[in-house]
């Protein structure tokens, strides 16, 4: 991260375990992994069962799958204790946004997380078809020390917490 000083980035919101070492970050909020479909998949009205047995219809992030921040299927089984459960998937992405677009247009069921998801199934573009799973990483606000002592910093931190807990209650995943 650029030093505000030099007319940088002031701050980032960040996904993953944290903390970032040499930066100030507070958590905003933890993350929850759940598995959607798009409103037009003939897997929608299967639910979960069907999920554990024939994992080949998830569509993967593999960025997820190997970054270390649990954005993964394996993680997602497991916090359903599906033990036994194949992980190995058929489709797959460099990235989850285009993941999720995978799963909207009816290539499979790709796993969403929370704040990334939750606009698209309220405007009915993603359908959840099983239960959320926690995850340990979080969504962190990072920034330089000097700036994480500015009111500026106090007032974006305030907006974002009330954002997280807004939507939080809106969507309840």
């Amino acid at each position: 991260m650029t030093a505000p000083s030099r007319g940088g980035q002031h701050l980032a919101i960040r996904y993953g375990l944290g903390p970032y070492p040499g930066t100030h970050g507070e958590v905003i909020c933890s993350a929850k992994l759940v598995p959607v479909v798009g409103p037009h998949s003939p897997i929608r009205e299967l639910k979960e069962p069907f999920i554990q047995e024939n994992s080949s219809i998830l569509i993967a992030d593999r960025t997820g799958e190997t970054d270390g921040t649990e954005f993964c299927r394996a993680t997602y089984f497991c916090g359903r204790n599906w033990t036994g459960a194949q992980v190995e998937s058929s489709t797959s992405f460099a990235r989850a946004d285009l993941a999720l677009q995978a799963a909207i247009c009816g290539m499979g069921v790709a796993l969403g997380r929370t704040l990334l998801v939750e606009d698209d199934i309220h405007n009915g573009f993603l359908i959840p078809i099983g239960k959320s799973v926690a995850t340990k990483a979080k969504y962190w606000i990072v920034t330089t020390a000097s700036f994480s002592a500015t009111p500026t910093y106090r007032e974006i931190r305030k907006f974002f917490k009330e954002e997280v807990q807004n939507s939080a209650q809106v969507y309840a995943l």
